[in-house]
């Protein structure tokens, strides 16, 4: 709800450039995930802590709506800016 009524170039320069950006029913949408392994217990069984956000604009790209989803989502904004996506080498 934080990003209602911005533009969406506001929330790309705070998360970086979007992994996927679709129209799906009418809606547009942008999506960013991120994913980080860790050992979790002596035998090295690992589990992927994630988190995917979706943010929804209308034809003038402003935001009217979002979710996140997974247990690595920030719960602040101090978080969020924290969780901006590094620069992708090739």
């Amino acid at each position: 709800k934080s990003w209602d009524g911005k533009k969406i170039d506001d929330v790309i320069a705070v998360w970086g450039y979007p992994d996927k950006q679709r129209t799906i029913a009418g809606h547009n949408l942008y999506v960013w995930s991120q994913g980080t392994y860790k050992v979790k217990n002596a035998y090295g069984t690992k589990t992927k802590d994630y988190c995917t956000r979706s943010i929804e604009v209308n034809d003038k790209n402003i935001v009217i709506g979002g979710e996140s989803r997974g247990a690595a989502c920030p719960a602040t904004l101090i978080g969020a800016r924290k969780w901006k996506h590094k620069e992708k080498t090739n």
